[in-house]
């Protein structure tokens, strides 16, 4: 592994998650200053303090643990098992597909939007962000630019760093998300 992997793998799912520093110490139980000195490689984390950073990350121990190896890692996950993440407004659902992994590069989700809100995302600037609208209707927003998707569009584009999924109507929408990170 080289020497700063972990640090950037540690700020990278912080930010990938949209967590704060702050919110990531509070949802941890681990010190700010404990997560900014693993960010920033002053400080190697103990098996504990991993075990309590992958909750709030959406990864098991085990996950984030072979995201620090340079091997592959083959994972099956059972769809009724996958935790689900909420936007604040409780309109936006997601569902990991993948695990994150810098070695892989990617993030797969399945996503439902069951009313009017929105949900803003943070990924690296020069990700590849593609969206497929299963059913419904939502509007993609990134750079101030929107497109209304609606069943059976696909979208593809390259993020500057933050993006909205918008819902105007209580009508329900699903379909999937694919991020290559830039």
């Amino acid at each position: 592994m080289k020497k700063d992997h972990l640090p950037r793998l540690l700020k990278h799912l912080r930010e990938a998650s949209s967590l704060t520093v702050y919110s990531l110490a509070k949802e941890s139980g681990l010190s700010r200053a404990y997560i900014s000195k693993l960010e920033s490689g002053k400080s190697n984390p103990t098996l504990e303090s991993l075990k309590k950073l992958a909750k709030p990350l959406g990864l098991t121990l085990l996950d984030l643990v072979a995201m620090t190896e340079d091997q592959p890692v083959l994972t099956k996950t059972n769809i009724l098992e996958v935790e689900e993440r909420v936007s604040q407004d409780k309109s936006f659902y997601s569902y990991p597909l993948s695990s994150r992994s810098e070695a892989k590069n990617l993030e797969i989700f399945t996503f439902k939007f069951v009313g009017i809100g929105q949900h803003v995302a943070i990924r690296p600037s020069g990700s590849i962000v593609c969206v497929h609208v299963e059913k419904g209707e939502m509007i993609f927003e990134v750079n101030d630019e929107q497109v209304t998707l609606h069943s059976g569009d696909f979208i593809q584009t390259k993020i500057s760093k933050t993006y909205k999924y918008i819902q105007k109507s209580k009508k329900y929408s699903s379909g999937f998300i694919v991020i290559r990170f830039g």
